[in-house]
């Protein structure tokens, strides 16, 4: 009896230690400082500008791949772990990233009054720096973070984006309540421009926009779906009383606005959202991708599809068959970082047609493995990440993302055609933006900027640079929420 004692005692102790050491892993959630939008209705123009993260503990998502499959993710170790993983300001540190919902912040490098943890401050700011200063001087500038579940499920994304939606709203009639309109930007990452896809066809749905019936959608009946959601959805009159994101939780009404850009970065194409680009709810659409991005067609799981894409190749082919085209508003751009521009004014391109192709490199389509690639990954497309020792990265800390002003600037003198390779470049004593038509090669375009300027905005961005160390911790930390997530 007594060694039955001694044994209890000791697993209760060992069973405390570890949830101790799992709990003391996880950094507890940062409070986002409440900040409150002024409406100078001074200003002629206001812009909206909102970042939209994508998927949470993706890779985790294999752990429950029939749940996931099923698109069923109630109560799965999966939507827990993403859940728990949600909550750490860890994840805040080093991506545009606040709390649930639509919530408004003011981009700054300093960390005394912004926070320590919130990346998506200097993002922000370095993004608000990049913009043409003739135009900064007539806009006024509003700065949001829109934060979802983050879980790979077609259904999660659908409601998220009503809920996206039905906020957004709700914001918009603030300004129009005093006499504004404002422009809307939406800046997404990875599944995040799944979420403004879906609040695209929604929004086609409920205009009574003939997206729906195109035979190739047949199989996925997505207009069935939106039904099926609407029908679970109160009025807004008869929503009950409920806290956090639910009480966003009803039907949406048709917006008398719609988004004048929308961005997306690394998002992954599916037959599910693609046709979304048609909706009359975009004014202008921006699809950026890289050969680099070796995730962004790796989702395979939460597609009927059974993997993405990194283009909209498949939707153009299918809409052919109606005599139909992509959208004139539609941009497709390959991004790409420091090729050698030849004297003839050609890309050049340096690749080893010897080398065998990978199978990441067959899933995204690429014809040879480029030498010294440097194109931005995943990450480098949103994140801030760190420059290792040698890394030649041109804009490392700083993601893609920053750069998105100049994008619209080149494209805004009315270039024929969507589907362009864009280069990213450091020319004498300037940071250059070079285009061409996909595949061809010769520079058709150019945007520069002073690189002296664009020098001191990474400088003043690198003081939010995280270590080796810190980034380290990012394996024990998830390994940490799965033990979590396991124990709810």
């Amino acid at each position: 009896m007594r060694r039955f004692i001694v044994s209890f005692v000791i697993i209760v102790l060992l069973c405390g230690l570890t949830w101790f050491f799992i709990h003391k892993k996880i950094q507890k959630q940062p409070v986002p400082p409440v900040y409150e939008v002024k409406i100078d209705v001074e200003k002629k123009v206001h812009r909206l500008i909102v970042f939209v993260h994508g998927t949470f503990g993706s890779s985790l998502s294999l752990l429950d791949a029939p749940s996931v499959i099923r698109d069923d993710l109630k109560g799965s170790v999966y939507a827990k772990t993403a859940r728990s993983m949600r909550k750490d300001q860890f994840f805040f540190s080093t991506q545009p990233l606040m709390g649930r919902g639509l919530l408004a912040f003011q981009p700054s490098f300093e960390r005394k009054k912004s926070g320590e943890f919130f990346a998506a401050y200097p993002i922000a700011k370095s993004f608000d720096l990049m913009c043409d200063p003739t135009i900064k001087k007539n806009e006024s500038k509003h700065y949001y973070a829109f934060g979802w579940s983050g879980l790979l499920s077609q259904e999660k994304r659908r409601r998220e984006a009503v809920r996206f939606l039905n906020e957004l709203s709700e914001e918009v009639a603030r300004f129009k309540a005093k006499g504004i309109d404002p422009k809307i930007t939406l800046l997404c990452h990875s599944h995040g421009g799944n979420v403004a896809l879906n609040m695209g066809l929604i929004v086609a749905f409920l205009r009574e926009e003939n997206l729906f019936e195109f035979s190739f959608l047949e199989q996925l009946k997505i207009k069935e779906k939106i039904i099926k959601m609407f029908e679970s959805l109160p009025e807004k009159k008869d929503r009950a009383v409920s806290h956090g994101q639910k009480k966003w939780d009803y039907k949406p009404s048709n917006p008398s606005w719609n988004i004048d850009e929308l961005v997306m970065l690394g998002s992954p194409v599916q037959p599910e959202t693609d046709f979304g680009i048609l909706s009359s709810f975009f004014e202008s659409i921006f699809h950026c991708y890289s050969l680099a991005d070796k995730v962004q067609a790796t989702d395979w799981v939460s597609t009927s599809r059974y993997y993405s894409e990194q283009r909209f190749d498949h939707l153009e082919k299918a809409l052919a068959e109606y005599s139909r085209t992509l959208p004139s508003s539609f941009k497709q751009l390959r991004i790409m970082i420091d090729r050698e521009i030849s004297d003839e004014g050609k890309f050049i391109f340096k690749v080893d047609k010897n080398k065998k192709r990978t199978l990441t490199s067959l899933l995204i389509g690429s014809i040879y493995e480029e030498i010294d690639d440097v194109d931005p990954t995943h990450k480098e497309l949103w994140f801030l990440v760190s420059p290792k020792k040698g890394d030649k990265s041109l804009l490392k800390p700083l993601p893609v993302v920053v750069c998105i002003p100049l994008f619209k600037d080149l494209f805004d003198v009315g270039v024929v055609g969507f589907d362009f390779d864009l280069n990213i470049s450091h020319k004498a004593e300037s940071f250059c933006l070079d285009f061409s038509e996909h595949n061809q090669g010769t520079v058709i375009g150019r945007k520069n900027i002073s690189w002296n300027l664009f020098e001191n905005i990474k400088k003043q961005a690198s003081s939010w640079e995280t270590d080796a160390e810190f980034l380290s911790r990012e394996e024990s930390l998830i390994y940490s929420h799965l033990r979590a997530g396991r124990e709810c």
